[in-house]
């Protein structure tokens, strides 16, 4: 689709590669969610109650992080409304709802690919508007 759609409109871009030091953070970050989820499965299941209560916003928030912080990087606003939708979505159902543990991760799942799809298409659309395809000239 880009090389139909985008690539003659706009040309292609190259993002540059990944420095060493954002690949360390990224597998620091791995670490970490691996290390936690490690021992958090360790515990007890009249230890766990607790998980239930905050899967959903926990992962909301993870989640918001990183669509913000993505956004902030390639400057790129929808994304950040994304993040901030994703916030809103983990207190609408952890306030609103009684969607706990997987099932609220689930909804926060769905609820935010439903945002990125109605967003993307607005974006998109726009995009379409304000780069219409040139004109093939014959040689």
């Amino acid at each position: 689709m880009k090389s139909r759609v985008s690539f003659p409109r706009t040309g292609y871009v190259a993002f540059p590669k990944p420095t060493w030091k954002t690949r360390i953070g990224v597998w620091g970050v791995f670490a970490t969610v691996f290390v936690v989820a490690e021992a958090v499965s360790r515990l007890q299941s009249a230890d766990k109650e607790w998980l239930s209560q905050i899967a959903a916003p926990a992962f909301g928030a993870f989640f918001a992080a990183c669509l913000i912080g993505a956004g902030l990087k390639h400057k790129q606003a929808s994304m950040l409304w994304e993040g901030f939708l994703t916030i809103l979505f983990a207190i609408v159902l952890t306030w609103f709802t009684r969607l706990r543990g997987i099932e609220g991760v689930g909804a926060m799942m769905i609820l935010a690919g439903i945002s990125m799809v109605v967003l993307g298409g607005f974006r998109f659309r726009r995009y379409l508007k304000a780069n219409p395809k040139p004109q093939e000239t014959e040689a």
